[in-house]
């Protein structure tokens, strides 16, 4: 099954370049946990709302607006992290505590995901439907017959539960003693188990042993690491060549496209808030001027990263219709289980060039460095860079 994913790029989203990759999943419980792209919010972006005072004009040469600083040769430290065998334990548990349920029926003590709609002489009666919520089955407080009615249901099952409010009813008197339908769809269903067992790994898992599901979730955890390691590294690299580059005088395409996407991205933030932007401003707590002030602080400062990134990639003679860029663009949709075509067709060819683009540049930084690896344990506890601790990598 191909993974859908939404490349999150570094230009426009939010405010702020973050290199990470797209979130990746493996099988229900394999792992607790997946690699999923991170980045800041565009509220979080938009943290300083001063006027830097720097134009914004109608340039289409980005040269003419940026002064590069030192982006090779640089010395950069990465954080490399460990897993432990009581993380991997930890996540084992995890994972047999909450087993994802896929081709069984529901039992009593499961934890359901569902959504559902309560009727009443067929209309729909207030407070009694959700999108989704999640219960106990025998223990959720519904009323009597409710977990019942769902016991027996598979995920993705839907079901008309004909049952009678209690008479009375204190939490609505106007339903005591009503006969109600409620139209339930089960979504997920989530199964807790006591221990560890070969049973258990056979049954749900595809690992053929204790051992075997062992080593999975370890490698699967080192992964992670790997990846969370990398991005790490990619993010305080790029804030790193960022200060070290001036901005003197914004692109007003560049900001324009900046403040568009942060727009569309909170106009999406309030749906899910079940609000609009309007009411997402009225949320915020801010008045317009600030509003305003935070949201052009934001877009100038996506707009940055967008345009050291297309002066890096200009002085470096990175182009769309070049070898490394095809290279890249075929790895990249193959890492996301997806066609060259399927990726364009559902990140759009912008973004996908963008995020190319930005791949290319970073992998120019990093080829050129000098990274000292620094293990996460040493490091939170002080321990310097150049101690015995570490192990330096050169380019």
């Amino acid at each position: 099954m191909k993974k859908k994913c939404v490349l999150l790029l570094l230009c426009l989203s939010v405010g702020a370049v973050v290199f990470t990759g797209c979130g990746k999943k493996e099988k229900n419980n394999d792992s607790s946990t997946s690699v999923s792209s991170t980045s800041e919010s565009a509220s979080d972006s938009a943290q300083t709302p001063e006027d830097d005072g720097i134009p914004v004009v109608d340039e289409e040469d980005v040269m003419k607006c940026i002064e590069l600083g030192e982006y090779k040769g640089l010395k950069l430290e990465k954080t490399v992290t460990s897993v432990t065998d009581q993380e991997v334990e930890d996540t084992i548990t995890s994972n047999y505590s909450n087993t994802t349920i896929t081709d069984e029926p529901c039992q009593k003590g499961d934890t359901v995901y569902i959504a559902y709609v309560g009727k009443l002489d067929g209309k729909a009666f207030d407070g009694g439907s959700t999108d989704g919520t999640s219960i106990t089955l025998g223990s959720s407080g519904y009323i009597d017959g409710f977990d019942d009615g769902v016991i027996g249901m598979k995920a993705g099952e839907t079901k008309d539960l004909n049952l009678t409010f209690p008479d009375p009813y204190e939490g609505n008197k106007d339903l005591s003693g009503k006969a109600v339908v409620f139209t339930v769809t089960v979504n997920n269903i989530s199964r807790p188990f006591s221990e560890l067992t070969e049973d258990w790994v056979k049954k749900y898992t595809q690992s053929a042993s204790i051992d075997e599901y062992r080593s999975t979730i370890k490698k699967q955890l080192e992964d992670q690491a790997v990846t969370s390691d990398e991005s790490a590294l990619k993010q305080s690299t790029w804030e790193k060549v960022m200060n070290d580059c001036t901005v003197t005088q914004y692109q007003k395409s560049e900001v324009d496209a900046a403040r568009k996407e942060m727009e569309n991205w909170m106009t999406q933030y309030a749906q899910m808030m079940g609000t609009d932007l309007d009411g997402y401003k009225q949320q915020s707590g801010l008045s317009e001027e600030e509003f305003e002030a935070q949201m052009n602080a934001g877009a100038k400062s996506s707009a940055k990263s967008k345009m050291i990134m297309k002066a890096i990639a200009q002085n470096e003679g990175i182009k769309q219709d070049g070898k490394d860029y095809k290279d890249m663009l075929a790895k990249t949709a193959k890492e996301f289980n997806m066609t060259e075509e399927e990726l364009i067709e559902q990140n759009g060819q912008d973004q996908v060039d963008a995020y190319i683009e930005s791949e290319l540049v970073m992998k120019v930084i990093l080829d050129s460095a000098t990274i000292t690896e620094v293990p996460a344990e040493a490091k939170d506890a002080g321990t310097d860079a150049s101690g015995s601790s570490a192990d330096s990598t050169s380019k």
